[in-house]
């Protein structure tokens, strides 16, 4: 009774690390990833701004914006850590570019709607091994990801307190016995 929780911690962190290890096989280097999503919608001349943490340069970086109704006017921009335009471009439908980073630190990805309509858009600004060769998302790598790290941080802490507690009722356990 008194090893459930530390047995329930180390569980949940080799699940956690055996998560993590086939999504490498997916997604090569899944920790050193990094994203940033929003779905949502913008009217007229409104802007929305995601900024892609820690990017790290060359290492490639993509942008995906998929929008509803798909005929609606918009413009992405991307910007570097220094205030430096890396891309500005104007589309209508799916929008899909990757770029390689040429220097460390986070970028800014702005996009706007150009049309006098609202419109849904679903975008995601993220490292580039998080994409197929088409452009589409690995969305399901993604929660993969995600789900393993949840697991490593929360089976470290649960076996971390099981072990806590086993030692203290050792310890007490001892102070009777010898009283």
């Amino acid at each position: 009774m008194n090893y459930i929780l530390l047995v329930i911690g180390l569980v949940m962190l080799f699940s956690g690390i055996v998560i993590l290890a086939v999504s490498s096989y997916f997604v090569p280097d899944p920790l050193h990833t990094v994203n940033a999503r929003y779905n949502g919608k913008i009217s007229q001349n409104q802007h929305s701004d995601f900024v892609l943490m820690d990017v790290q340069k060359r290492k490639n970086i993509s942008l995906y914006i998929l929008n509803e109704p798909v005929d609606t006017a918009l413009n992405a921009k991307i910007i570097n850590p220094r205030n430096i335009l890396v891309v500005n471009q104007n589309f209508s439908n799916k929008f899909y570019i990757n770029f390689i980073p040429t220097v460390d630190g986070n970028y800014t990805a702005t996009i706007t709607n150009l049309n006098r309509t609202s419109t849904s858009i679903d975008v995601l600004f993220a490292s580039s091994v998080l994409f197929y060769n088409n452009g589409d998302p690995k969305i399901f790598e993604i929660y993969l990801i995600m789900i393993g790290v949840i697991m490593l941080v929360a089976g470290t802490g649960t076996a971390i307190v099981g072990s806590i507690m086993v030692i203290l009722r050792k310890y007490k356990s001892k102070e009777y016995n010898y009283s």
